[in-house]
């Protein structure tokens, strides 16, 4: 019987939902934490991808970027960013994206990602100081530049016409010649990274 031709079609048709039941309660269980972070949280020098939970009741992440520069020019330049001090006391800022009336909205410093466990980290690889800071240099361009104008949807192509964070992130990605994390490729982690913005998002 378990060599029939319908016991296989059967199996592969329930493989995905087998996985999909796996990254769920993996999820749930192992890497979203639901206590908030501390107020001066872990230290993570240079540029980093971090996510936590989209919803608490979701598994779906949350892409978000902390700078942690390591030119100490950055926060004197820009204090009104570089205003937390991590346990380390490195001054650093979050970049990250979420809804607002409506629109995909980028901001430094959004509560959540402040506040919110880590459910992954993973370092943007920077070979030495001046490419570290013509990514910082990128993604405050890339803020600047943003419009702001874009309609936001949790799911894209799911939920309804637009974006969300995890697009916005491919996006910076994109444009500060950095790789998306590895833990992000996942569509079912990470929904939104295959769907950059269009240029014109940016002026």
């Amino acid at each position: 019987m378990l060599n029939s031709p319908g016991v296989w079609l059967l199996a592969a048709a329930l493989a995905p939902l087998l996985g999909l039941a796996l990254l769920l309660w993996r999820q749930f269980s192992l890497e979203a934490p639901q206590v908030p972070l501390a107020e001066v949280p872990p230290s993570c020098p240079g540029l980093c991808f971090l996510s936590h939970r989209a919803h608490r009741r979701f598994p779906f992440q949350h892409l978000f970027i902390r700078i942690t520069p390591q030119d100490p020019a950055w926060p004197a330049r820009r204090p009104d960013l570089f205003s937390r001090r991590d346990a380390a006391g490195r001054p650093y800022c979050t970049l990250g994206a979420g809804p607002k009336d409506g629109n995909l909205f980028l901001e430094f410093n959004r509560g959540f990602d402040l506040r919110d466990p880590a459910s992954f980290t993973e370092a943007i690889p920077c070979r030495d100081l001046a490419e570290e800071n013509a990514r910082i240099a990128s993604l405050l361009a890339s803020h600047a530049a943003y419009g702001q104008a874009l309609p936001f949807a949790a799911c894209s192509r799911v939920s309804g016409p637009g974006y969300n964070c995890n697009s916005m992130m491919r996006s910076l990605a994109d444009r500060a010649g950095v790789p998306t994390p590895a833990f992000a490729r996942h569509m079912l982690l990470c929904p939104g990274t295959g769907r950059p913005l269009p240029p014109t998002a940016f002026s």
